[in-house]
């Protein structure tokens, strides 16, 4: 087969059947007629393109512009690729689902997995973009699909896992360690430092530099409040410097007692600048 110059001319209603019968190159170079039943032009691709299931997902008047977006996303991605957009736009089809309809969007969302659904959104985001193409989906419509929230993947979510090697403690994991830390330095098997350098951890979740740039003057009591004044870690592309900018936090009176106790242990002598901690 050779390349009519049909294949490169946008589609019309009157000439939309005869674009469709014309044969037109893939993105593996080999060329593929978009009405035949099965797209194979790539015979090392694993995956052949069912359009005819899945164009069923929208309504009838809507069916050969998606089979010609189809075919014109032939042209752009692997066959593998335009085989997994088929695939889930089939499996939309056999429940129901239509990907024009807005109010299936959270469905859809639950319907498929991340992966899946983001293939959804890219070839939806790809057809809106075809001027070529008469009917289309709206801009609306495409926002909608970007606002979706992604489904979490527990398996892979450090949150979601409960690890507490590769993600947050919970609260119990936290009130745990929060007693063992107090049992331990109340019978003087932690130092002070490493005591108060786990407490701020656990309160904040900063990192441990800025933890390590406290110096005592960052624990304030004002009136009735009592705050800690913790700094930023330094930026990409940022010149600012050491303890240049910083953020205020409540604390309550028995650690700010706590520090100022410790404060009285290392006999501070009023150097508002000692490094609280080193480690």
């Amino acid at each position: 087969m050779s390349i009519k110059i049909g294949a490169l001319e946008a589609p019309t209603w009157d000439t939309l059947d005869e674009w469709l019968n014309t044969p037109r190159p893939a993105r593996c170079g080999e060329l593929f007629t978009p009405a035949k039943p099965m797209w194979n032009a790539d015979r090392m691709s694993g995956k052949k393109v069912n359009w005819q299931a899945a164009i069923n997902c929208v309504p009838t008047d809507w069916q050969r512009w998606l089979h010609a977006a189809l075919a014109y996303r032939m042209s752009e991605l692997q066959q593998g690729t335009v085989g997994l957009n088929s695939s889930v736009l089939s499996r939309a089809a056999s429940t129901g689902l239509n990907p024009l309809n807005a109010d299936h969007l959270v469905d859809l969302r639950e319907r498929f997995s991340g992966k899946e659904f983001s293939c959804l959104v890219g070839f939806m985001e790809f057809w809106q973009g075809l001027e070529s193409l008469e009917m289309r989906p709206s801009s609306a419509l495409i926002d909608a699909y970007k606002n979706v929230p992604r489904k979490k993947q527990g398996g892979s979510d450090p949150v979601l896992s409960l690890d507490p090697d590769k993600g947050p403690f919970n609260q119990v994991e936290q009130n745990a360690l929060h007693q063992w830390l107090h049992e331990q330095f109340c019978h003087n098997n932690l130092d002070p430092e490493r005591y108060l350098y786990v407490r701020l951890l656990m309160i904040y979740g900063q990192r441990g530099i800025q933890i390590r740039m406290l110096i005592f003057d960052d624990f304030i009591h004002c009136g009735r409040d009592y705050k800690i004044r913790i700094h930023w870690a330094k930026q990409r592309d940022d010149d600012s410097g050491f303890r240049a900018k910083s953020e205020t936090f409540n604390i309550d009176e028995d650690l700010y007692k706590l520090v100022q106790s410790y404060m009285s242990g290392v006999n501070y002598l009023g150097r508002s600048a000692t490094t609280m901690m080193a480690g």
